[in-house]
């Protein structure tokens, strides 16, 4: 992966809660604390859990954690929910506004408001879009787990 590429990735670490089912925590990402009762939900959960944690960094102006760790498990945020990372990250780097953004990519400010808003659902075609604007484009990689 090259410099300019991101990569919303974290590593976390997960154990069993002697209440039972299982914790993940990330060293990276303090806020994140998420759990399940299996470990495949626990994990399955965390993908949530670090979208949310981005998403606040992102909305708070914060740049992303750097990554420090690479023991544990490897997460990554659900492939729509990057794309909504993307944005933000690619939108408060660019310094513009969302009226401005929506004016370059040929949206409505909703369009781009529904796009920077992690808890809102939005369109990716709108959010790939919006990208484009901005100087970005995305990739879909698959690799075996």
């Amino acid at each position: 992966m090259t410099k300019d590429m991101l990569d919303f990735g974290y590593h976390v670490q997960l154990e069993a809660d002697p209440d039972g089912g299982f914790m993940v925590t990330c060293r990276d990402i303090p806020e994140l604390i998420t759990g399940g009762d299996s470990e495949a939900d626990a994990l399955w959960t965390a993908r949530d859990g670090l979208f949310t944690a981005l998403s606040t960094y992102l909305e708070q102006g914060k740049p992303l954690p750097a990554k420090t760790h690479s023991s544990g498990d490897l997460v990554y945020p659900m492939p729509s929910d990057s794309l909504k990372l993307a944005v933000m990250d690619a939108l408060n780097k660019s310094g513009l506004t969302t009226a401005e953004l929506a004016k370059r990519a040929n949206l409505t400010k909703e369009d781009v408001e529904l796009i920077v808003t992690w808890n809102e659902e939005s369109d990716p075609a709108k959010a790939e879009q919006a990208l484009a604007a901005l100087g970005q484009r995305t990739h879909l990689l698959v690799e075996a787990a």
